[in-house]
């Protein structure tokens, strides 16, 4: 999709026209852009939607100073994540009322319901788990490599540092990334 072909023309027919087809060309601009982030499809539409008003709103500010493209890429993304703000900020307000809202008698049998030896399965789970992971990746060409970089990762350390201090390409660290995902949700499915 070679969209736009000339800005000016595009935003001249935009600005005249809000039923022209530039605006769908738009919209399916927002879309491949949403899809591209990996963003959930279940509020795909909300976003894209926000994204759109905000280009009717400022469509006359556009100077043509960068191309387009660019000015609605900055647009998307910062309707992107001013969505995703305002959603988090939202569940931890419902959380927050839940909380408030319960008696103190059923908060008190939440809290007591966990006990040491719970913490203590828990840890030998994850114990386990990890483990056969780490067996999984022993008969691999760079397992060892592998869990290393997957620990790093699980331990917060950026992908950049861990490539620099391996002496590895990024791509290779994202690969680990994928497979672990990959084994770690065989594994879930098959409980």
């Amino acid at each position: 999709m070679n969209w736009p072909e000339d800005d000016r023309s595009v935003v001249t027919e935009m600005q005249k026209d809000p039923l022209s087809p530039e605006w769908q060309k738009c919209r399916a601009f927002f879309i491949k852009k949403y899809m591209k982030k990996g963003y959930p499809d279940t509020i795909k539409e909300d976003v894209v939607q926000e994204a759109l008003i905000k280009v009717l709103k400022y469509l006359g500010t556009f100077s043509y100073k960068y191309p387009l493209v660019v000015w609605l890429g900055i647009i998307f993304t910062s309707t992107a994540i001013d969505f995703f703000r305002k959603e988090r900020k939202e569940r931890a307000n419902i959380s927050l009322n839940v909380l408030q809202d319960a008696s103190e008698e059923d908060l008190e049998v939440a809290i007591e319901t966990r006990t040491p030896e719970d913490d203590a399965l828990i840890r030998e789970e994850i114990r386990e788990v990890i483990t056969g992971y780490h067996k999984a990746l022993e008969g691999r060409r760079n397992g060892k490599r592998d869990f290393y970089v997957w620990s790093r990762v699980l331990l917060g350390q950026e992908v950049r540092q861990i490539a620099d201090h391996l002496k590895i390409d990024r791509q290779t660290i994202y690969r680990v990334i994928r497979e672990a995902k990959q084994y770690f949700s065989q594994l879930r499915h098959k409980d």
